[in-house]
């Protein structure tokens, strides 16, 4: 499909979220160990203070494309491609605009809650 994004719920307000215009998932023993975002790749992340967990700001890359590996179900290392572009926007300064991608459509209620509801 074309124009795939992903998004998880970093906290109650925020969401991160990836897309470009492919997307290729490398799976290792039945767990993701490798996103390819391909073309037209970006990138919206919350950033928290490592100390208490505040909320420090936002931050949004755009670049070719963008290599994720994973490990322990947790994002290890990113690797963006083709002289991206990063904007880091402090929390008090963040508008509703800046808080999503293009294209973003929260849809949690219809995410699957175990193996049994992708199959039916």
């Amino acid at each position: 499909r074309t124009n795939p994004i992903i998004i998880s719920e970093a906290d109650s307000i925020y969401f991160d979220q990836i897309k470009g215009t492919f997307m290729q998932a490398i799976l290792k023993q039945n767990k993701l160990s490798q996103l390819n975002v391909i073309g037209q790749s970006q990138s919206l992340f919350l950033i928290k203070d490592e100390k208490d967990s505040s909320n420090i700001g936002i931050n949004r890359v755009t670049s070719d494309d963008i290599t994720i590996y994973m490990k322990e179900d947790e994002i290890n290392n990113i690797i963006y491609r083709g002289s991206p572009i990063s904007i880091t926007t402090p929390i008090q300064d963040i508008s509703n605009e800046d808080r999503y991608l293009e294209g973003f459509i929260w849809r949690g209620k219809e995410r699957p809650s175990d193996k049994n509801d992708i199959i039916q």
